[in-house]
């Protein structure tokens, strides 16, 4: 679980298509863990856990209530990570040490500099190149 954890941190910066796999396996091992009355008694004594799935339900009603139902559903899937995401690792067994959350920061950080890096390598290579005639801006 940790080490999709680990992966859907790092690969943020570079592809949410890899990032929300990794999620998935995330949320298929917490779903697999077990514990379900320890998870539901965790959610009912956390306001904080309560506050965002009835933040979740109120965008759902409000889905019932819209013109464009389509876009209203679409917003809805991106946003279900959201709820998904901290209520699993709210109730998991596996709690994360300090060390942990600073390591998992540290990989989240470093991918976005490894990212940074690159985006910037490649606007000067793209740039190097139309300015020599050979490319063109995408």
């Amino acid at each position: 679980m940790i080490a999709a954890l680990v992966f859907s941190v790092a690969a943020l910066p570079f592809s949410i298509k890899a990032c929300h796999a990794a999620i998935i396996i995330l949320l298929i091992s917490w779903l697999f863990e077990g514990g379900w009355r320890l998870k539901f008694r965790t959610i009912r004594q956390s306001i904080l856990l309560q506050a965002i799935i009835a933040l979740f339900l109120f965008q759902v009603a409000g889905v019932a209530f819209s013109d464009d139902v389509h876009t209203g559903w679409f917003s809805i899937e991106k946003k279900i990570f959201f709820l998904l995401v901290p209520v699993a690792m709210a109730t998991t067994a596996i709690k994360l040490s300090t060390k942990e959350v600073k390591g998992i920061l540290t990989v989240f950080i470093l991918a976005c500099l490894a990212g940074t890096f690159l985006c910037i390598w490649e606007a000067w290579d793209q740039t190097r190149m139309f300015l020599a005639g050979q490319g063109h801006i995408n």
